[in-house]
């Protein structure tokens, strides 16, 4: 699989929690935050170096989403 598919699932899944919370159906909001990490078989690489991979994705995803309200977009 790609980073494409990656992005393009938790976009999936982030507008049907997004929906779900808009919709007024329960009684609280639902946000969600998620980062990816891509590797191959071949790399060599234990489960935290995948899990600080997609820890650090996820937080630049938050960044640029900061900047993005920021400037009103």
């Amino acid at each position: 699989r790609s980073a494409e598919d990656a992005e393009s699932l938790i976009r999936r899944i982030s507008g049907a929690l997004e929906a779900e919370s808009r919709s007024g159906a329960l009684p609280f909001a639902v946000t969600m935050s998620a980062g990816c990490a891509l590797f191959s078989s071949a790399d060599q690489v234990t489960m935290d170096d995948v899990l600080n991979r997609a820890d650090r994705s996820m937080y630049e995803v938050k960044r640029r989403a900061r900047g993005d309200e920021e400037k009103g977009l």
